[in-house]
Parts: structure tokens; sequence; C-alpha cells
């Protein structure tokens, strides 16, 4: 578990959904927060 795989994934999605740059995926509060603990569990 890097901590690092799990969010790409979250990314492609997001960037579809915001349209914005995917280095912003970790800044994008559209992200729900209990879906990446979720994974992260």
């Amino acid at each position: 578990m890097n901590g690092h795989p799990l969010p790409h994934i979250i990314v492609s999605p997001a960037k579809m959904s915001n349209g914005e740059s995917v280095g912003k995926h970790e800044n994008a509060p559209c992200l729900p927060v209990n879906f990446r603990i979720s994974l992260y569990r």
C-alpha cells in the first residue's frame, strides 16, 4: 500500500467530471472524502 495507486483510479472519473487537469485531483473538493477513506481501508 503506497497510498498513491488508489488516488490515480479516482482521478479518471474526477477529471471527466471536472474537466480540469489531473494535477488538481488532490485538491478537488468535489471528491467524497468517505469514498476515498473506504478505499484506503
